[in-house]
């Protein structure tokens, strides 16, 4: 289909808007073209094919293509849709163009324009340079004689961007007045249609009478007792209405009463949800805190392991008199476990929001914590280390100067040798040292079962608190079901009874409304 649109040739305007136009003069007396064209309007639609162009008037290497359009009176610029323009034919004055446009509009429409056909030079880094052209009125294309391809002279552009008009009398043949074979019948189907409309106008015209004799009443003579058995009628649906209407108001008062009611319970619910929440909170806090206590008697009884391996190895130096000591590993801090810390699922609730940012809140409390007791219980550990190695190497110094006093009592060769080394056993006073650390060892013994009492007695509390808090946890969870089931039957019930009685109210102040236009008629009998 041959469909029209408006737009603009953005060429023409342009050039015209920065006074870029190729008048006649700069053709330098030399003809811009000629263009192998027919026109022909026939059955609503207007019909242009433009077959070819010769000897345009540019360089060789322009690479040409034709626009065919409409134009209006006030400058517009109507196109076939899809169908603009033709291909480009690179580096060619003599472009076999073989391309048809239709325009499908009224007569009257068609008689309004003119068209126009322009031949441009494509340029990819501007704006495309003006060629040769063809501007043509339409004001009597149905009178065009010749209908078939013939060569037009193309022309220069104009002030308004366009190309020159040329005049269609000149080169289509018209011939004001004259119709053809087919505009002929068409005006005689015209006034046959018109003939017989007439006809039948003056057949009616007769069969009816000059005169109007007779005076006809349009009213009945009972309506004036139907009017008033309908007005009755309507009155006591009125009545009726009313009366539903003060006991639908009463039912509302009602429900206005129960509503009130039940937004209080719902908002001492509310109230008791952030309670139970706070509580929950509370309870979780608790758990946390259980849990790191756990962790820290998991750490304390690896300690006291490693405590107890310090004393078997030096129950075994002691025994044996060895010279060399056997390191003990560093005491590593253990990885502890964060536990999660999340609440009870509450759906798609509007608190979840909240509870999220509280539960990062309290993870960033709890690792800021945590952080600073392992700070606390490295620096502990280090200063214990430190001493420990302290005592390691006086221990070694120690041993390493005995031998180097057993050695050089070794190479006296006299006599008093024996009683030397008696002397230097009595100055070393070894059974001293050896209660001593017997000493220790018992009182290591008496802490490590003290700490296995404390240890013990903290798990069975551990545990005692955690089936509470579970028995808590419990109930807040089956006080939560409850408010939600309340919550969801009242919402329910409050949505239907509402919107019932507000259908209702406005139906029957639509009827009371049509009674009262009813009602204020004024009624007349001719």
């Amino acid at each position: 289909m041959a469909y029209i649109e408006q737009k603009q040739e953005t060429n023409a305007e342009g050039r015209a808007r920065q006074q870029k136009i190729k008048e006649l003069a700069k053709y330098n007396g030399v003809l811009p073209g000629r263009l192998h064209i027919s026109v022909d309007y026939n059955n609503g639609c207007l019909t242009v094919f433009l077959d070819s162009a010769k000897d345009l008037a540019a360089k060789r290497s322009q690479d040409s293509y034709a626009w065919c359009y409409l134009l209006g009176k006030d400058g517009r610029c109507y196109f076939q849709v899809g169908n603009n323009k033709t291909q480009t034919f690179d580096k060619n004055l003599n472009p076999p163009f073989k391309h048809k446009f239709e325009f499908r509009m009224s007569l009257d429409e068609i008689n309004s324009k003119s068209l126009v056909v322009s031949i441009w030079d494509e340029d990819s880094s501007s704006r495309d340079d003006y060629m040769a052209g063809l501007k043509l009125s339409l004001k009597d294309v149905q009178y065009f004689q010749h209908r078939s391809l013939l060569w037009v002279d193309l022309q220069h552009q104009g002030m308004d961007g366009h190309p020159a008009e040329i005049s269609a009398k000149g080169v289509f043949g018209i011939v004001l007045g004259s119709w053809d074979l087919k505009t002929c019948n068409n005006h005689l189907v015209a006034f046959i249609d018109r003939a017989r409309v007439l006809a039948e106008a003056y057949e009616i015209k007769g069969s009816l009478p000059s005169t109007l004799k007779e005076r006809t009443s349009l009213m009945p003579p009972d309506a004036s007792r139907l009017f008033d058995e309908e007005i009755l009628r309507l009155k006591r649906v009125v009545s009726m209405g009313r009366s539903k209407l003060t006991e639908r108001r009463r039912e509302r008062d009602n429900l206005k009463t129960e509503s009130s009611h039940l937004n209080a319970t719902f908002t001492k619910s509310q109230y008791t949800l952030k309670e139970s929440q706070s509580t929950l909170y509370g309870l979780e806090l608790r758990e946390s805190e259980l849990s790191v206590k756990v962790i820290g008697l998991d750490h304390l009884r690896e300690q006291i392991r490693i405590l107890e391996m310090k004393i078997t190895t030096e129950r075994q130096r002691v025994d044996q008199g060895r010279t060399s000591y056997q390191e003990v590993g560093h005491v590593h801090e253990e990885a502890l476990y964060i536990p999660s810390l999340g609440g009870i699922n509450m759906g798609q609730s509007k608190h979840e929001e909240e509870k999220r940012k509280i539960e990062i809140r309290i993870r960033n409390e709890f690792l800021l914590r945590m952080k600073v007791a392992l700070e606390k219980a490295r620096k502990s550990y280090q200063l214990k280390y430190q001493e420990f190695i302290l005592k390691i190497e006086r221990d070694a110094d120690e041993i390493m100067r005995l031998y180097e006093d057993i050695i050089r009592e070794r190479s006296l060769k006299s006599a008093d040798r024996k009683s030397h080394l008696l002397d230097l056993e009595r100055t070393r006073a070894y059974q001293l040292r050896i209660e001593q650390l017997m000493t220790d060892i018992r009182n290591f013994d008496s802490r490590i079962g003290s700490v296995e009492g404390k240890i013990g007695g903290l798990d069975a509390d551990y545990r005692n608190k955690l089936v509470h808090l579970d028995a808590d946890l419990n109930a807040l969870k089956q006080k939560l079901r409850d408010l939600f089931a309340m919550f969801s039957a009242f919402a329910q019930t409050r949505y239907n009874e509402t919107n019932e009685v507000s259908i209702y109210n406005y139906l029957l102040g639509f009827e009371e409304g049509r009674l009262a236009d009813i009602l204020h008629r004024v009624q007349r009998k001719v």
